[in-house]
C-alpha cells in the first residue's frame, strides 16, 4: 500500500495517555489493558493499533461495509508515527462513555471466555447452526446488529472475532452491541478460510457451507437482506472508494488477491437463497 497523499493522514507520537487521564474513561475490566493504547491528538483521545498494510486495509474494509448495511462500527484512520515513519496505525477515536456499563458478552453470561467449551456439543455434525447465547439476550435490535457483524465477516472470511473483540453496553435502552472494530484478520486467503470450517462470534456458531447458512437464514430472515446487500458490492469497488478518500495506491497483485478471495466468500453467500 502505497500513500500518495500524506495529508489525509494523522501524524502524532505515539505515546499513552496518562493514568490520570484513562480515568476519564469507563471500559470494561477485560478491556482495561486497551487504555494502554491510547494517545491524544488535538484534544481528541483515540486507540491506536499498530497495522501491516493488510491489516490496515481490512480494518477499512470492515469499515467501508459496516456503513453500507447500516452497522455502526468504528470509524477508522490512517496514523503515522512521527517517530517511525515506516509504521501505520489504525487510528479510531474513544467511544467508551460514562452512561453505559461496558461487558464482555461471556462476562455478561457468567460463562468462562472459552469459544471451545461453549460450543463444543455438535461440532461433530457437518451443518450446524448454534444460536442459544444470541436467543439467550431475546434483543430484537441486537439481534439485527449482530447478524449484521455476522453478514460481514462470513463476506470478507473474518476468522477472529472472538469475546474480546465484541462488546456489549448497558444503558436505560437495554443491551445494545458497542461499535463494531477489529477486521484485521479478514481476507487471509482462501485456504485460511477453509481451515476455519465454521465461523463463530460470542453470540452464535455456523458451519461455513450453504446449508448451515440456509439454516441460519431460515431462522433470522434479516440476514438474507444484508447477505443481498454485501454480495452485491465488490471489494474491488470499496477498495477504490478507500483509495480515493486516504489518497493511497493498494498495489496491484494485492487488489488481485482480494478480488479472488471475495469472489470465493461472496459465491457462499450467492447460494443461499
Amino acid at each position: 500500500m502505497i500513500i500518495t497523499n500524506s495529508s489525509n493522514v494523522i501524524h502524532f507520537v505515539n505515546r499513552p495517555i496518562s493514568r490520570a487521564e484513562q480515568l476519564l474513561f469507563s471500559p470494561p475490566h477485560t478491556m482495561k489493558y486497551a487504555m494502554n493504547n491510547v494517545v491524544k491528538i488535538a484534544d481528541k483521545y483515540y486507540y491506536v493499533k499498530r497495522c501491516t498494510d493488510r491489516t490496515l486495509l481490512n480494518e477499512l474494509i470492515g469499515s467501508c461495509y459496516s456503513s453500507i448495511i447500516g452497522l455502526d462500527a468504528v470509524d477508522y484512520l490512517i496514523g503515522i508515527d512521527n517517530n517511525n515513519s515506516n509504521c501505520l496505525y489504525a487510528l479510531s477515536e474513544v467511544f467508551f462513555r460514562d452512561d453505559y456499563d461496558y461487558t464482555t458478552v461471556f462476562d455478561y453470561c457468567l460463562m468462562k471466555p472459552d469459544d471451545s467449551k461453549l460450543y463444543s456439543r455438535g461440532l461433530s455434525k457437518y451443518y450446524v447452526v448454534e444460536t442459544g447465547v444470541l436467543d439467550f439476550f431475546n434483543s430484537p435490535q441486537l439481534t439485527d446488529n449482530v447478524l449484521k457483524m455476522s453478514a460481514i465477516d462470513l463476506k470478507t472470511g473474518q476468522i477472529d472475532r472472538k469475546n474480546y473483540n465484541v462488546i456489549i453496553r448497558r444503558g436505560i435502552d437495554g443491551i445494545e452491541l458497542e461499535k463494531v472494530y477489529d477486521f484485521g484478520l479478514s481476507y487471509q486467503g482462501v485456504d485460511s478460510f477453509h481451515d476455519e470450517t465454521y465461523y463463530y462470534n460470542p453470540f452464535l456458531i455456523v458451519r461455513r457451507n450453504t446449508i448451515s447458512l440456509w439454516g441460519l437464514v431460515h431462522r433470522y430472515p434479516q440476514l438474507y437482506d444484508s447477505f443481498s446487500i454485501l454480495r452485491d458490492v465488490p471489494v474491488y469497488d470499496v477498495i477504490k472508494g478507500i483509495e480515493k478518500r486516504f489518497d493511497i495506491k493498494v498495489e496491484d497483485t494485492t487488489m488481485k488477491d482480494y478480488i479472488e478471495q471475495d469472489t470465493e466468500f461472496t459465491g457462499i453467500l450467492r447460494k443461499v437463497k
